[in-house]
């Protein structure tokens, strides 16, 4: 009854797992000693709406299943929510990165238990939406017994006809797991039953494997480009495919969950004798091939050009947009719209003043000066610091230039004796200079003339300036600072093409010699496109820093806890005929947590 709750008080220990809102403990009760799992999360006192306590009522709702683990009490605090369930043991997901593929049988006994389970579960109007083996545990006692966890994002299953999302939302969020997801969630359709058996074929083949054919394309390039990448590789694989010639069953569960209509009831029962047909099978492993780069993704110790030289250079749009990454990977699907047709750019002088080196992404970048040719044009004015313009002349100066020129000098091997052919041509750099990625094949390229010495050295000191960061809650005036901030912030990787320059060539003919923007709009039209790829949509404002108005929270674990929850969707709704009061179904209060 409500009101007799005596609440449940837990300690606190060491963490053993976490999650896109939190973190989860492993928590005693101070009364029993008994062992819990404990969830925490952040979560304003303001928020009326919580992830946890939607979550603890789909336990409660779902419960009386061995698949479904034991829910036991639910606080709110201060700047936290806690959820405290079941204690159980490792996941699938684990299990197999540190053991490999698991033996077909006890796949097998997997799937019978969470077949019988997503019965269970739909049985009571309720679709799970994030199928994978992170989300399935090991009985913490008994290995042969598993758990599904993480009821966060389950809801009640829809009975009229599928709704479908606007194709512009269709592709730009997926419900669940990448790669476990079903195809209707790449196409916006709502998720109901089917979806949650065709996440659980995946799963079980995963398991069977050790990985997913389409694995390496859910890891590399942008944020909707993996999801479109994923999608397509589905497609390609039927039910047949993917169980190449091993073990039919999981793929004509592939299919089956694909072929059913949206309401369609799922004979569960027919799936679990066909699988229970299976044990003592022996089977032909599975080898489908599993794609991974290939070795022109592999960076060369060396650079590809050298500081001090003159080039030419061209933005990738496709690659800088999609990631490099993905080039390595076999058949992938390329967006049509990311042509160079669509994406038209430019082929410009520069002279490159500084090289690194990129850890990270084992690439090499270069840090260029674009050339111009004629009278420069006014120079706009920028909060973030346009350059001078640097005059250059064809022989090394005599007297003091007081850095106003730079001499170009032959490169003896192209050049010798020769001349700088090209009049009126000046250095500059737009807002200052930029550094750009080489792709990892780029071929060693020389320029035919040269900057070195005394020259190079007002160069760098001229155009290198230090970005100033802006962090500020106040919108930005100037549009190019607002813009080199945005693209600073994303991190974005442009990539180009580089290539020899020889003025008197008639190959270079379509070098784009004119402005004083040099490569700066190209740069930030492209970063604009990949932060859309990517989720972030507001380029017109100012960056700001993170402000959460949700309660702060400023203890020495905040880094634990720095994506607080927000008000939960109201799709995440359980309505009329489901539980309501959770103090009236016997869930205890978490009255306090040390």
């Amino acid at each position: 009854m409500p009101g007799t709750d005596p609440g449940l008080e837990l300690k606190q220990l060491e963490v053993i797992g976490s999650g896109t809102h939190g973190v989860v403990y492993r928590a005693r009760n101070t009364a029993t000693g008994q062992l819990v799992a404990l969830k925490k999360s952040r979560a304003s006192r303001l928020l009326k709406r919580t992830a946890l306590r939607y979550e603890a009522r789909v336990l409660m709702y779902v419960a009386g299943h061995p698949s479904i683990p034991t829910v036991y009490a639910h606080g709110r605090f201060p700047h936290f929510e806690y959820l405290a369930i079941e204690l159980l043991g490792r996941d699938l997901r684990d299990v197999v990165e540190e053991k490999g593929q698991l033996p077909l049988d006890d796949v097998l006994k997997i799937a019978d238990q969470l077949i019988s389970g997503l019965e269970h579960i739909h049985g009571r109007r309720i679709v799970h939406r994030d199928i994978k083996p992170e989300n399935i545990l090991f009985h913490k006692d008994n290995p042969s017994v598993v758990r599904l966890i993480d009821f966060g994002i389950s809801r009640p299953c829809v009975a009229g006809p599928a709704r479908i999302c606007q194709p512009s939302v269709e592709h730009n969020y997926i419900v669940g797991t990448l790669a476990y997801a079903s195809l209707n969630s790449h196409l916006g359709i709502d998720l109901n039953p089917r979806d949650d058996l065709e996440s659980l074929a995946y799963t079980l083949l995963f398991l069977l494997k050790g990985s997913l054919p389409w694995q390496a394309y859910s890891e590399h390039g942008s944020s909707l480009g993996r999801i479109a990448q994923v999608r397509e590789q589905k497609r390609k694989w039927t039910g047949p495919r993917l169980a190449n010639y091993s073990v039919a069953e999981f793929g004509r569960l592939v299919d089956y969950a694909r072929g059913l209509k949206f309401t369609e009831h799922i004979n569960y029962a027919r799936l679990r004798v066909e699988f229970a047909n299976v044990y003592g099978k022996r089977i032909i492993p599975l080898e489908w091939r599993v794609h991974a780069p290939t070795s022109s993704q592999v960076s060369s110790t060396r650079c590809p050009v050298e500081i001090g030289h003159l080039l030419s250079i061209q933005i990738i749009s496709r690659v800088s947009i999609e990631g490099y990454s993905l080039q390595g990977l076999a058949d992938p699907w390329h967006d049509p719209l990311l042509s160079s047709r669509h994406w038209p750019t430019s082929v410009r002088p520069v002279i490159v003043i500084d090289t690194a080196f990129d850890e990270t992404s084992c690439l090499f970048k270069i840090q260029v000066v674009s050339i111009g040719q004629g009278t420069p044009d006014k120079p706009a004015t920028a909060a973030s610091g346009v350059s001078s313009h640097i005059a250059i002349r064809n022989r090394p100066s005599t007297s003091s230039t007081s850095g106003q020129t730079v001499a170009l000098r032959p490169v003896a091997k192209y050049a010798a004796g020769k001349l700088w052919p090209v009049p009126n041509a000046y250095c500059y750099a737009f807002p200052r200079a930029l550094w750009f990625y080489c792709l990892p094949n780029q071929a060693i390229t020389r320029g035919h003339w040269k900057v070195e010495g005394d020259d190079l050295q007002i160069l760098q000191q001229r155009f290198s300036k230090p970005f100033p960061r802006v962090f500020s809650t106040n919108r930005i005036a100037d549009p190019d600072l607002r813009y080199e901030t945005r693209m600073v912030l994303q991190g974005t990787q442009i990539f180009v093409t580089l290539m020899a320059l020889n003025p008197s060539h008639p190959s270079t003919r379509g070098i784009d010699w004119r402005g004083d923007r040099g490569l700066f709009d190209e740069s930030t039209m492209i970063a604009r496109r990949r932060g859309l790829e990517d989720g972030y949509y507001q380029w017109t404002g100012s960056p700001v820093e993170f402000d959460d108005d949700l309660g702060s929270y400023e203890e020495d674990d905040y880094e634990l806890y720095n994506a607080p929850q927000r008000e939960r969707s109201r799709e995440l709704t359980l309505n009329d005929g489901f539980l309501d009061d959770e103090n009236a179904h016997g869930l205890c209060r978490i009255t306090s947590v040390t």
